[in-house]
């Protein structure tokens, strides 16, 4: 009966890379993107993630939020607007799908307390219960290097 029902949430999290865009001193945001695999035949939804470190627990932003943004000019003017925006919370994952995108956690508290090597914990709320995984982070990406 158990393997029935945590097969229902079999959920895979991976964390592929992330970065930090820093705004000011006093405005540190991290962008993370996350590969979300539903190993059931049955759709889930996720409605909320939040990330724990330490004793912090922090919800990801869930609106559409642009991330990045990089004009395409053309002898001084632009001539285009490239822009990464983040997933949006909450979304569904049809059965044995996958979704994946960047999610953003605004202004957290002792923003240099996160870095590579460090482990985090990964909450996500479905409609089927809450799924945790813990993940070491990887090295952190330049966000020049983010293709978008």
């Amino acid at each position: 009966f158990w393997q029935l029902i945590n097969g229902l949430k079999n959920l895979q999290i991976e964390l592929n890379d992330w970065y930090i865009h820093t705004i000011s001193s006093n405005e540190i945001h991290y962008v993370f993107r996350f590969a979300f695999i539903n190993k059931s035949f049955n759709s889930i939804s996720i409605s909320s993630i939040c990330l724990k470190y330490g004793n912090h627990v922090e919800p990801l932003d869930y609106a559409k939020t642009t991330l990045l943004f990089r004009p395409i000019t053309n002898n001084g003017k632009t001539i285009y607007e490239n822009r990464l925006y983040s997933h949006e919370i909450p979304f569904r994952i049809d059965g044995l799908g996958v979704d994946s995108g960047y999610f953003g956690v605004w202004n957290l508290p002792d923003a240099e307390l996160l870095d590579t090597e460090d482990e985090i914990e990964i909450i996500i709320h479905t409609n089927r219960g809450k799924v945790k995984k813990k993940v070491i982070i990887p090295p952190q990406i330049d966000m020049l290097q983010v293709k978008f």
